[in-house]
């Protein structure tokens, strides 16, 4: 019985190391965000996410492909987002720099290596550039940036005789991007949290 097992397992394995397929190629396109603003004190009340602004990504992209139509993407890309918040009519831009490393288990309907898709997964945001937001809305107090922050997106689209691939995807936030932060004589006595949604289009060639 344990033979039969042992033949069964190690069939399973050369069967799914034989279906496996790897490509990789460049990636870039366009971010859509919306900041959302969680005030946790009255010196944030009047403080609110602005209107959507437009970004770019750009990077590489693998896809790892599995069997029964399923294969796992992953890619390394730069973004650079416009953050805009409000308060009391007045209106503030901030550049967001990061590094981004989205994963997402896909399933693939096709044949070959044509057809459409749809994915999701976690995204991983790594801050760049300086940790301080210099933003006059904040009444002298400080906004902060997280060093990593966690988002889950979900995203759907097609592929092209294996090499051009267009995408797009929703990001939701799981946690904030930043906080801002009030002070008094050097003690904290509130903040808010800044959380980013994005819309991204995509278009990948695959060597």
């Amino acid at each position: 019985m344990k033979k039969i097992l042992l033949t069964l397992v190690a069939a399973l394995v050369v069967t799914s190391a034989s279906a496996f397929s790897f490509n990789w190629g460049v990636t870039g396109g366009l971010n859509y965000t919306k900041v959302k603003v969680s005030s946790k004190t009255s010196a944030f009340s009047q403080l609110k996410s602005g209107d959507s602004q437009a970004g770019w990504n750009i990077g590489v992209r693998a896809n790892v492909g599995l069997i029964a139509g399923f294969s796992v993407n992953g890619a390394l890309l730069y973004n650079q987002n416009k953050l805009v918040l409000e308060q009391n009519s007045v209106k503030e831009t901030e550049t967001e720099r990061s590094f981004s490393i989205p994963l997402n288990l896909r399933y693939n309907f096709g044949i070959g290596q044509t057809g459409v898709f749809v994915g999701t997964g976690p995204q991983f945001d790594f801050a760049l550039g300086n940790t301080k937001w210099n933003n006059a809305l904040l009444s002298g107090n400080t906004y902060d940036k997280e060093n990593m922050a966690t988002s889950w997106n979900v995203s759907v689209g097609a592929k092209v005789l294996g090499k051009l691939e267009l995408t797009a995807g929703y990001t939701f936030a799981l946690g904030a991007i930043g906080k801002a932060i009030a002070e008094q004589g050097g003690i904290t006595i509130g903040g808010a949290d800044i959380k980013r949604n994005m819309f991204q289009l995509n278009a990948t060639y695959y060597f």
